[in-house]
């Protein structure tokens, strides 16, 4: 049979260590095995339990509870990663838990938070390090029962979407369709990943494009400063996992009934197999216009390869979706209800009120994507496009001339959006030459990224820095895996990116690695609660000299 390679992690609670282990399967034999001290493993399920066990029982959580006039069997805790830590009572190695309070609400309906108490356990000593509360005067709790999902009745007219039989071939992981060949799984941690994506037009073999495509790492920071919320910024993908939280798809709402489903099988805390049924769906859909002159015009078939997940209060979707023109999209969809802060009196600088006593508190989102390209090959460069204005002179009299101008990243980097020059990137192989004598290559056309809102010299821009720059660009290494590094909740900055290309390597016709980055600023709105309609973020990967004209014309390079 054939080998596989599985990795494994082993930690060890009473000396806090971690054993890196690579088996070979199916023999189960050792490859590899390193012994790491001071590695920080996010909390396991059974690590959240042990935490709400520990605060559960802590007087200062009771008093905390009681100052409120309430009982610990009126509220259920929720738990979430340390976030931003850096306290003095800090005990560096140790692994910490944060603990919040909700009240306790039937299914379906919504979990008014006990605001500004706050438990952190210490999972090494296995105590509570501390419990914060912050409210002098607690706000009033609303126990109005509210649904969370609203009470609406679909169109009373169904949009049925009928297709006989398939356009695309599905043998295992593989999918052909249109030109198009890939391999999909499920990653425990990043979710929904690609492989071997190629692409050809009809008569003419696939040519590669990304070895690997997968989300790197997500950043959610809160931008309250209260003690209760200072914290607050969850990396999803580190800490919780994209597979790990994946759910399964619901045909006809999250999926059109003419799309199919798989399951994926993880492992579990304990290394038993755990399957999560009908978490990645595939399918054709309609992709508006392609194209049209004058009397004529084409519509557009689209393939699309889905996954969401559920992380605590958010629902993210995220959809890989090929055109038959050789485009490539991510479409993130972002849903799920607002985190919520109780109040008294609003603050507006950092919330919207979206009910009496509950304020919709503005945050950020940030995706981080590692795509893996070898465009005709391994050897691949960046060049930076962007549009200049030409200076007024006797070569540009009327002042209208505007160029493009290139410029190749010749080394590791981080670069920006500007917007104001239309600044994109080419990932193109310059070993290779179309039919035009053009290098053929992919064009990263950017979509939307706000300014990572914090102090320069804030530990979340250390943790998170990835999110302040829209593209990063890296020399190949297989161990170069996430965008904030192996550990980022409780990682005191630099890991990830920063540490990447810290050695400057040369990415100029090597292979290379583009991570890039997008997101948004959510300012949330009454319309919003308690459930969020979706909100979507979209950046392309286009061809360019990698296909002479259109595809459906027949020439190929």
């Amino acid at each position: 049979p054939t080998t596989r390679h599985a990795a494994v992690q082993l930690f060890n609670r009473q000396d806090a260590t971690l054993l890196d282990l690579t088996l070979a399967l199916p023999a189960v034999s050792v490859v590899r095995e390193e012994r790491r001290v001071g590695a920080i493993p996010p909390p396991s399920r059974t690590d959240y339990q042990a935490a709400a066990r520990l605060v559960g029982q802590d007087t200062a959580w009771l008093a905390g509870l009681a100052r409120r006039g309430l009982t610990p069997s009126e509220v259920t805790m929720s738990l979430m990663g340390p976030g931003v830590l850096g306290a003095a009572w800090e005990q560096p190695g140790h692994r910490y838990v944060r603990v919040l309070a909700r009240l306790r609400a039937e299914p379906g309906m919504d979990q008014v938070p006990v605001e500004g108490l706050v438990a952190v356990a210490d999972l090494t000593d296995e105590a509570v390090a501390m419990v914060i509360d912050a409210e002098l005067v607690p706000p009033p709790l609303d126990r109005r029962a509210v649904p969370i999902y609203p009470d609406q009745e679909d169109l009373p007219k169904p949009l049925r979407i009928v297709q006989r039989g398939r356009n695309y071939v599905v043998n295992g992981t593989t999918v052909t369709w249109a030109g198009w060949s890939l391999r999909f799984a499920m990653d425990p941690r990043e979710g929904l990943v690609l492989h071997d994506v190629a692409f050809g037009p009809p008569g003419a073999p696939a040519r590669r494009i990304l070895t690997r495509a997968s989300l790197a790492e997500m950043l959610v920071p809160y931008g309250d400063p209260s003690a209760a919320w200072t914290f607050r910024s969850v990396f999803d993908a580190g800490e919780f996992g994209m597979g790990q939280t994946a759910v399964s798809l619901i045909p006809g709402r999250d999926l059109p009934e003419n799309a199919d489903q798989f399951d994926a099988t993880l492992a579990g805390e304990d290394g038993t197999p755990r399957v999560l049924t009908g978490v990645i769906g595939l399918y054709e859909r309609d992709g508006g216009l392609r194209w049209r002159h004058r009397d004529r015009a084409n519509r557009s078939r689209e393939l699309v390869i889905r996954s969401a997940v559920n992380v605590g209060n958010y629902d993210y979707g995220f959809s890989w979706v090929f055109s038959q023109d050789g485009v490539i999209a991510m479409e993130i969809d972002l849903t799920g209800r607002l985190m919520v802060k109780g109040i008294a009196a609003l603050d507006h600088r950092f919330g919207t009120q979206v009910a009496p006593q509950l304020s919709g508190i503005v945050h950020q989102h940030f995706f981080n994507f590692r795509l893996d390209f070898d465009v005709d090959g391994p050897r691949n460069r960046v060049q930076e496009m962007e549009a200049h204005a030409l200076p007024r002179d006797s070569t540009n009299p009327d002042g209208t001339a505007f160029a493009m101008h290139m410029t190749v990243l010749e080394r590791e980097a981080a670069r920006d959006l500007a917007p104001d020059r239309s600044r994109m990137w080419i990932i193109e192989n310059p070993n290779s030459r179309d039919s035009l004598g053009h290098a053929p290559g992919y064009v990263l056309m950017p979509g939307p990224l706000p300014a990572l809102l914090t102090s320069p010299d804030a530990i979340l821009r250390q943790r998170g820095a990835f999110a302040a720059h829209a593209l990063w660009v890296t020399a190949h290494k297989d161990e170069e895996r996430y965008a904030a590094g192996e550990f980022p909740g409780q990682d005191p900055g630099g890991a990830g990116l920063p540490a990447f290309i810290a050695d400057d390597e040369p990415t100029d016709n090597t292979d290379i690695v583009v991570w890039y980055t997008i997101g948004g600023t959510h300012m949330p709105t009454p319309e919003e609660w308690p459930l969020m309609p979706v909100h979507r973020i979209r950046f392309e990967l286009r061809p360019r000299h990698f296909l002479t004209i259109t595809p459906d014309a027949g020439t190929t390079p």
